[in-house]
């Protein structure tokens, strides 16, 4: 079994569905309401078990009724607890206002998640292998720590993937420099694209997502294009984080790029069907991932 370790907060994600989002100062109706446990990490986690993976995730989580909710949900679906820690203090949230076309608003509290500790590492750095890093994680309130970190583990590990996110222009430049000079994967869309320096390092694979129109990958004198899935949304929530961590799983098994982020494409294609911000499904056979088919959802939200 592939494995991987993802720096990144878990948080509460409160969604409120709303036919449409109302103009500023104006009125509108809420038609239903959900929680589920959110945030990249976890997104990401759930695609990479749903894969086949088992994905550790790196957060604190407050001992507050958020939290233990958030744990709750961890438990019951079999994520790894690994370097999951509870501590004093409140755990975030985020109101998640979802449109009928699958359209999405975020507001963000930030709690105890947005703090990183190595303690929160034990003594497993050499061991972690394979990393996918979240751009959020790098707002955190000790990110010069979580830098230094991260380097430590760039020495023992095989694979380091990074997604900057829709807040990397709020990342502290020097942090958000030497992330992105560690990484051997970068998955960056092309907002995000407007506040990072890329490397040009031949040895980096480069994702530019550009939604439905697909996107382009370049890894030294390699590029080319791929489509997206068409489906109905209803929910983009997560599609991104779906993507790397279907590119990083397909990869871990031996796949060659352009399979490697077929995967990712149908991974992310699944998740947008779903409302909420991941979903739990299940590959048929190694077999049907290889050959990008038959994922399918094992139950809807």
């Amino acid at each position: 079994m592939v494995e991987c370790t993802i720096f990144g907060g878990i948080l509460l994600d409160k969604y409120l569905e709303m036919e449409t989002y109302p103009e500023r100062g104006q009125d509108g109706l809420i038609t239903n309401e959900f929680r589920m446990a959110g945030g990249c990490s976890i997104n990401m986690a759930a695609t990479f078990n749903n894969l086949g993976g088992n994905a550790h995730v790196v957060t604190y989580l407050g001992m507050d009724q958020t939290g233990r909710e958030i744990m709750d949900y961890m438990n019951w679906h079999g994520f790894s607890g690994k370097y999951v820690k509870q501590v004093d203090g409140e755990t975030g949230y985020s109101i998640v206002i979802l449109e009928k076309n699958g359209e999405r608003t975020f507001l963000t509290k930030k709690g105890v998640e947005s703090s990183f500790d190595r303690t929160l590492l034990r003594d497993e750095i050499p061991n972690m292998k394979n990393v996918m890093v979240t751009g959020y994680y790098l707002l955190c309130d000790n990110a010069r720590e979580l830098v230094r970190c991260l380097t430590e583990v760039k020495k023992h590990c095989d694979h380091f993937l990074f997604d900057p996110g829709p807040l990397v222009s709020e990342i502290d430049p020097e942090a958000l420099e030497k992330v992105l000079s560690m990484a051997d994967i970068i998955t960056v869309n092309e907002v995000e694209a407007a506040s990072v320096t890329l490397p040009t390092d031949d040895s980096k694979v480069i994702i530019m997502k550009k939604g439905k129109s697909g996107g382009e990958v370049i890894y030294g004198a390699e590029r080319f294009s791929y489509q997206a899935r068409d489906v109905k949304a209803a929910d983009t929530t997560g599609a991104g984080d779906s993507f790397a961590a279907g590119l990083m799983f397909g990869i871990l098994s031996g796949m060659d790029l352009r399979s490697a982020v077929a995967v990712a494409v149908e991974s992310a294609a699944i998740t947008v069907t779903m409302k909420g911000p991941h979903g739990f499904w299940k590959r048929e056979t190694t077999a049907s991932v290889q050959t990008h088919t038959d994922l399918k959802k094992e139950n809807d939200l």
